[in-house]
């Protein structure tokens, strides 16, 4: 399916291609050291980040949870009833 581009939405998609410049999402082959040793490991994690875009995304996605639920913990305790 495909369906005709939104003029209104031009300038927005200019702004975010300006970040993806030709090294942001780096070098595919460099991913395949990384999965063979994942696949060699004796006790590999649950879930690998690949590439140096990855880890700063989720890490700042995981502290803003953090401090969410960390706010809302006496609520959490509360809700244990005992």
């Amino acid at each position: 399916m495909h369906t005709e581009p939104n003029p209104l939405y031009e300038t927005v998609k200019a702004e975010l291609l300006t970040h993806f410049t030709p090294g942001f999402f780096g070098d595919p082959q460099a991913t395949t050291a990384a999965v063979l040793k994942l696949v060699d490991s004796e006790n590999p994690p649950l879930r690998l980040l690949l590439g140096k875009v990855a880890y700063p995304f989720v890490q700042q996605t995981y502290e803003a949870r953090w401090a969410e639920w960390n706010a809302w913990k006496p609520v959490s305790d509360d809700a244990h009833g005992l």
